[in-house]
């Protein structure tokens, strides 16, 4: 008995079929019922996979030389409204899952301009997948062998029905640390590796690094699309016997250690290297306070005055763009420093000495006054007056310089930042647009951020600086024009 196998049939219905199969005998041989004679199952799949491989190649996607190659259908998870795909993709690949994977991306034209839904994996699918790849994933170069760039493997899959379900940018926690030494004699410094976002959540999040002796927290934000594992290193030292539970969390997500400290419990943990009865042992003194420039001015006081036996560094920031790290030895012992720095040009300063780096703990700060030199620092009109004794600065870390390049109402703020892609944002106090840039993702050392305003009129001014991925880090200066 004859009978007709619809299959082949139903396909030339489709609209890219017949957009390519304009020729008679392929029409003929395509197009036309399939009349065979108690075709097995596995026959008719045949059938179908050449025909396949026909309409790809006109199609213009289909490898030279694969003309004959056999291609499977293999079966795909369609309970859902999002594709599940069952094996990993590729070109050179046929079949439902390649269809449903193909009607995926042509949902977005930047993606997949082309938008041909052939069931065939060529050239056309490889960029557009890879495109989707460099947009949602961490995978942006390489190759199908080497990275899998190009690839719809487990991970990929995965994320897609997630961006199908509509929550891709859905931040996703989880970390681990690594503390070492774990036990040992007070005081006990120890080192700290944490690693956050193990899920390579694509979404921003905050995480907290507690470290069980009541002494501050290290907040550490990932920033949104970073896609990937970030490892930091910190340091902390334990004054006191007892057993502290170092903590790494966000959100629900928490994992743990535990240090012992042998030695004299504090009876409290308000005795820490942070607490304000130890900082009090860090100090910063100056040798002038004000003076016309260019000035000279030697710093000095103590640092490890905590007495920190794991070694370390402080950091002065001079406020006009400069700054000097200064080593301590792992010796157990407060050390003293002196260092002279000149100020060329007038303004107000504020020097702030940080136990580590810029934005770290304040161990002292001095506000330096600077008014303008002798006649052979004006500029080329005549002597240039500054009222920059009667500005009233109430930050400890900004530096301000008025009258920049002669003009009265022209202001220039420095400041310091962890990075070059560190968000800021300068609110000038005068209504006027904010100076900034929103936060980026990369890693390099301290920087100083130096922006520079002209005001419309004279006046009291509040110029008010926001740092840091949050803009959570807030100083505040007012200046008279």
């Amino acid at each position: 008995m004859w009978t007709i196998r619809t299959p082949v049939g139903e396909a030339c219905h489709n609209k890219s079929m017949k957009k390519y199969l304009s020729r008679a005998a392929i029409l003929g041989m395509v197009c036309a019922p399939v009349f065979t004679s108690a075709l097995t199952q596995s026959e008719l799949m045949d059938q179908i996979n050449t025909l396949l491989v026909q309409i790809s190649s006109l199609q213009g996607e289909l490898p030279s030389g694969a003309s004959g190659s056999r291609v499977t259908l293999p079966a795909i998870d369609t309970t859902g409204e999002c594709p599940v795909f069952t094996r990993t993709l590729k070109r050179g690949m046929s079949g439902k899952d390649v269809k449903v994977l193909q009607d995926f991306l042509a949902e977005d034209l930047t993606i997949y301009p082309e938008a041909s839904v052939s069931g065939y994996f060529g050239g056309l699918t490889e960029a557009a997948v890879q495109r989707w790849q460099a947009q949602y994933t961490t995978v942006t170069e390489g190759s199908p062998e080497t990275t899998g760039f190009g690839i719809v493997g487990p991970r990929t899959a995965a994320l897609m029905a997630q961006q199908c379900a509509g929550d891709i940018s859905a931040s996703k926690v989880g970390g681990f640390i690594k503390i070492t030494p774990i036990s040992g004699n007070a005081p006990l410094g120890v080192r700290v590796e944490a690693t956050i976002n193990t899920p390579r959540s694509c979404g921003s999040a905050l995480y907290t690094l507690s470290w069980g002796d009541g002494s501050a927290p290290v907040s550490i934000p990932l920033p949104g699309k970073t896609c990937r594992e970030l490892m930091q290193n910190f340091t902390h030292t334990y004054q006191f016997g007892g057993t502290y539970t170092v903590m790494l969390a966000s959100e629900g997500h928490a994992t743990s250690g535990t240090v012992v400290v042998q030695g004299p419990s504090s009876g409290n943990f308000n005795m820490n290297p942070n607490s304000a009865a130890v900082t009090t042992l860090d100090s910063l003194q100056t040798s002038a306070t004000s003076g016309r420039s260019p000035l000279s001015v030697t710093f000095s006081g103590t640092i490890n005055g905590s007495a920190s036996c794991g070694g370390g560094f402080y950091t002065i920031v001079f406020g006009d763009g400069q700054s000097q790290q200064m080593q301590y030895p792992a010796s157990c012992n407060a050390q003293t420093f002196s260092t002279t720095h000149v100020y060329q040009n007038a303004g107000t300063y504020n020097a702030v000495l940080y136990r580590g780096g810029p934005g770290s703990t304040v161990a002292g700060t001095a506000q330096i006054l600077v008014s303008q030199g002798s006649a052979s620092t004006n500029t080329g009109t005549g002597s240039v007056s500054t009222n920059s004794t009667t500005n009233a600065v109430v930050s400890p870390d900004l530096g301000v310089t008025p009258n920049v390049g002669g003009n009265r109402l022209a202001v220039q703020v420095q400041f310091t930042v962890p990075s070059v892609c560190t968000a800021f944002d300068v609110d000038w106090g005068d209504g006027s647009a904010h100076t900034g840039r929103p936060q980026g993702s990369c890693s390099a050392g301290v920087v100083q951020e130096t922006v520079v305003h002209t005001y419309a009129t004279g006046g009291v001014r509040t110029i008010t600086v926001k740092r840091g991925p949050l803009l959570d880090q807030v100083s505040v200066t007012t200046i008279s024009l």
